[in-house]
C-alpha cells in the first residue's frame, strides 16, 4: 500500500511539473493562418518600450562628434474610434509617446479588410526625434544614398513615409498614403512576399513572412510570425536586418539593425561609420473583445 502510494505520488508530481512547465515554455496564442486578422476593437491597448542606440563608431577619432547614449522611451497606443481618411472607413490607432518628461501624440488611421491590414494615413508630431545626431547640426548622415538629419529619420522613412502625397483633416493634419501601405497580408503563410511601400524613385520596400517564433511576454510565451522588411535597390550593407513579430495579440516585437551608416560633415564629406539598434517589446496588453 505504501509502495502504491510514493507511485501515486510521483505521477503527481511529474504530471504537475509537465503542466507547470507547459504553461510556462509553451506559446499561447497560436495563430490561426486562415483565419487571422490583426486585433481591431476600439478599446484595445498596447503598452512598449523602444530601445535606440547607436554603435561601432569609427574611426576613433570622431567618436567625440557622435553621441552614442542609449535612449528609452515608453509607448502606450489605443484604438480611439472609427474616421474616414480619404474616402475610406478607418480606424484610428493613438499613441503617446514619452521620453523622459516629454510627450508626444501621434496617430494612424487602419482598414482591416479581407486581404490585409492597410494604413491610409498617420499623423507625426515629432515624437521620436530624440536620437542624438551629435553637438554639430552639420553633421549628416547618409544611408542608401539619401542623406538624412538625424539618425531616427532613417528608422521613420522606412516604416511610416510611403508616399505622402498630399495632406488630409481630421483634428490634426494627415499625411496620407498613396497608395495605402499594406501592412499586413492575410492569410499567413511562409514565404509570401508583397510590396509595402515606396520611399525614393530608387528604392521601394517589400515584406515577406519568414517563419514563426515565440516571444516572451510578462512570463508568456506568445506565438508570432517573423515579418522580414526587404529593402530593394539598396546599396547599404547585406548584413542589415529588419524584422516585426506579430500575433494574434497584436505586434510584440520589432527589430531593426542598421549597419555602415555614414555620417558626413558640413561639407558633405564623409568623415565615418556607424551602426543604428532599434528595439521595441510590448511590456502589456489589453485586447478588447468584439
Amino acid at each position: 500500500m505504501k509502495a502504491k502510494a510514493i507511485c501515486l505520488l510521483a505521477v503527481l508530481t511529474i504530471i504537475t511539473t509537465f503542466f507547470l512547465s507547459c504553461s510556462k515554455d509553451s506559446p499561447t496564442g497560436i495563430l490561426n493562418n486562415v483565419n487571422f486578422k490583426y486585433p481591431f476593437t476600439i478599446g484595445s491597448t498596447w503598452s512598449y518600450t523602444e530601445v535606440i542606440s547607436l554603435g561601432n563608431v569609427r574611426p576613433d577619432s570622431i567618436k567625440y562628434k557622435i553621441d552614442t547614449t542609449t535612449r528609452i522611451s515608453t509607448s502606450i497606443i489605443t484604438i480611439t474610434h472609427d474616421t474616414t481618411i480619404n474616402g475610406a472607413q478607418t480606424r484610428c490607432f493613438a499613441e503617446t509617446f514619452t521620453q523622459g518628461t516629454t510627450n508626444w501624440y501621434s496617430r494612424a488611421y487602419y482598414a482591416n479588410s479581407d486581404s490585409g491590414l492597410f494604413r491610409y494615413g498617420f499623423t507625426y508630431s515629432g515624437g521620436g526625434l530624440y536620437l542624438p545626431s551629435g553637438p554639430s547640426s552639420n553633421i549628416k548622415f547618409l544611408y542608401n544614398g539619401i542623406l538624412y538629419n538625424d539618425p531616427m529619420e532613417i528608422i521613420i522613412s522606412l516604416g511610416k513615409f510611403s508616399n505622402p502625397t498630399n495632406m488630409s483633416a481630421d483634428t490634426v493634419p494627415i499625411i496620407l498614403d498613396n497608395p495605402p501601405a499594406n501592412c499586413i497580408k492575410y492569410p499567413i503563410i511562409l514565404g509570401t512576399e508583397w510590396f509595402f511601400k515606396r520611399y525614393d524613385n530608387n528604392l521601394y520596400v517589400n515584406k515577406k513572412y519568414i517563419g514563426y517564433e515565440n516571444i516572451l511576454v510578462n512570463n508568456n510565451m506568445i506565438s508570432c510570425v517573423k515579418t522580414e522588411l526587404k529593402v530593394y535597390g539598396s546599396v547599404s550593407s547585406s548584413t542589415d536586418y529588419l524584422y516585426d513579430y506579430h500575433s494574434e495579440y497584436g505586434q510584440m516585437k520589432r527589430d531593426y539593425y542598421f549597419k555602415d551608416v555614414i555620417f558626413t560633415n558640413e561639407l558633405g564629406i564623409s568623415i565615418g561609420l556607424m551602426d543604428i539598434r532599434h528595439v521595441v517589446d510590448v511590456t502589456s496588453y489589453n485586447i478588447v473583445d468584439p
